[in-house]
């Protein structure tokens, strides 16, 4: 039916593998949810939880001193859980030039 050469049927093979594989990613991260987790974590990638993280990781963040961190670590233990990065201003020495600053490093889940 078809005269290919041998070198043709594999480029054949080749490009049919790929296209089943393909296929078959997608339908596979479809069906999945870790496909979205995936993309949650790359969206906070570098950032830190600050519901999760503990004093040491907030004072390594810059613009944030001891003071501060305590006073995060403090409304934190009274509050509760962050629901938004905006409470941080509810926090005195937090305005709005240094919550810019930080806004970028943080994240809350």
């Amino acid at each position: 039916m078809f005269d290919l050469t041998p070198q043709e049927r594999r480029a054949l093979l080749f490009f049919s593998g790929t296209l089943l594989a393909g296929s078959l990613v997608n339908v596979y991260t479809r069906s999945n949810d870790r496909g979205k987790v995936i993309f949650r974590v790359q969206d906070n990638f570098g950032k830190t939880d600050l519901n999760l993280a503990g004093y040491d990781e907030l004072v390594g963040i810059s613009g944030l001193g001891d003071k501060l961190v305590l006073k995060i670590l403090e409304y934190r233990r009274l509050k509760g859980r962050f629901d938004s990065l905006e409470e941080l201003k509810e926090i005195r020495g937090i305005n709005g030039s240094r919550f810019q600053r930080i806004k970028n490093l943080l994240f809350v889940e």
